[in-house]
């Protein structure tokens, strides 16, 4: 699985492991273009200061909920994108 853009409200979409379906998720992204400015790092640094004791992405998921951090690499982009959902920071105010 691709992440284009993170489940902690920075990804913009997740996509299969091959190169058409992390090109499409791309071309989808560009398509609906983010507010990118002062304020707005500034908002999400802060959002993001909870993991900075995080030293990689299990001790990230594991703060956000996933039961199963050991089937997360392996999941198909859909079954991931249904458990992102659930589990999914409202990053509206960063970004």
């Amino acid at each position: 699985m691709a992440t284009v853009g993170a489940l902690n409200g920075g990804a913009d979409a997740y996509a299969d492991d091959n190169a058409p379906a992390f090109r499409d998720a791309v071309a989808a992204a560009l398509e609906r273009p983010a507010r990118l400015d002062l304020d707005t790092l500034r908002a999400e640094q802060a959002r993001l200061k909870r993991f900075s004791d995080s030293p990689d992405a299990r001790d990230i998921w594991r703060a956000l909920g996933f039961a199963d951090l050991d089937a997360i690499p392996s999941l198909p982009a859909e079954a991931f994108q249904e458990q992102a959902d659930a589990l999914r920071q409202n990053a509206d105010d960063a970004r």
